[in-house]
């Protein structure tokens, strides 16, 4: 029953981040909790004898598949085309991964996620296109004036992650990259709510490089990636969730009755 309750938690959560921007649904895997080996199989009796007693959680898998585009046409909004992660650090220093490209430009020209994490990248006009351990050194920041100093009046991000700006002359430079972080194994990555993941070993070598790159997918802006919840799915789990646990306790009801006309019985008698 505790299991068919987690089970049910994760579902839940799931469908209430049907609407999160970036969310990724996870799915709570099961294995036997214990196995009551009576007798082992042997040459002259071939068949053993064992009882398995419940269930447990054993793991949950997140599906990292991608969600679709919502279009938005705000320059600074982005998704990635495939596979990879933005990087975002907190203003502690503490860095992060996500899907999520929901990003805003604050006062000194830094982009940022609402809850105020710097996006990451790499401040150079070179392209990252080897790909170096680690998170990516810079937070990236719209330059206010470009080489010939006239101010910046605009910028874009191509589907490689380079920043151009342009500057109120006409003139244009590149002035940075939006790096992708890529795993092996995403499902090592820890998730620390809020749409961000950390870097776990499990996860594979930690590594940035230029979108299209490497594995890496592309990034697309004037959009946000949607959550990959698929409610009927959900539903559908949770009837599967709820009948489970009604079974569950249905057999501790019949268990708790078998064991009272056993007392009942001893009584008499």
């Amino acid at each position: 029953m505790l299991a068919d309750q987690s089970d049910m938690d994760v579902i839940g959560n799931n469908i209430a981040n049907a609407n999160t921007t970036g969310f990724k649904s996870s799915a709570a895997n099961f294995t036997e909790s214990f196995m009551q080996q009576s007798r082992a199989a042997t040459i002259n009796n071939p068949v053993g004898l064992g009882v398995g007693l419940g269930t447990q959680v054993a793991s949950t898998t997140t599906n990292f598949n991608q969600g679709v585009f919502q279009t938005t046409n705000v320059p600074t909004d982005m998704g990635i085309n495939g596979s990879g992660f933005f990087a975002v650090q907190d203003v502690s220093g503490n860095n992060y991964v996500t899907r999520n490209g929901d990003f805003v430009e604050d006062s000194g020209g830094f982009l940022r996620t609402p809850s105020g994490d710097f996006l990451m990248g790499v401040m150079s006009a070179t392209p990252p296109t080897s790909p170096t351990t680690g998170f990516p050194p810079d937070k990236i920041q719209i330059p206010a004036t470009v080489t010939s100093g006239s101010p910046v009046v605009s910028f874009s991000v191509d589907s490689t992650g380079a920043i151009t700006v342009t500057g109120q002359d006409g003139s244009t430079q590149i002035a940075g990259y939006v790096t992708l972080q890529n795993y092996s194994n995403s499902d090592g990555l820890s998730d620390v709510g809020n749409s961000l993941y950390t870097y776990q070993t499990a996860a594979g070598p930690n590594q940035y490089s230029q979108a299209s790159n490497t594995g890496t997918g592309t990034i697309q802006t004037g959009v946000l990636e949607a959550s990959n919840v698929d409610l009927a799915t959900e539903f559908s789990n949770m009837i599967i969730a709820q009948n489970g646990f009604n079974a569950a306790a249905r057999v501790i009801t019949t268990s708790d009755q078998m064991l009272q006309t056993v007392t009942q019985l001893t009584v008499g008698a």
